[in-house]
């Protein structure tokens, strides 16, 4: 869902995971819970998480979020 936040920006998020630009420019996916903000990452059976490169665009960043969202811990 395509959200704006409190500043007027849009703030593109499926549930708890939110996409956000860093500060090199790059698009990352972070998980909000209450009041902690974490970087999301993979869930995998073998590694227990594997991280999640950053995006060049919000819309890559989305796309990939809407599908592998139910992988994400």
């Amino acid at each position: 869902m395509i959200t704006r936040n409190y500043f007027g920006k849009i703030t593109p998020r499926i549930s708890k995971y939110v996409v956000e630009k860093r500060y090199d420019g790059k698009w990352e996916i972070n998980k909000e819970e209450y009041c902690l903000k974490t970087t999301a990452v993979v869930g995998d059976g073998v590694l227990m998480w594997i991280g999640i490169e950053p995006f060049d665009s919000m819309v890559k960043a989305y796309a990939w979020l809407k599908k592998h969202v139910n992988e994400l811990l």
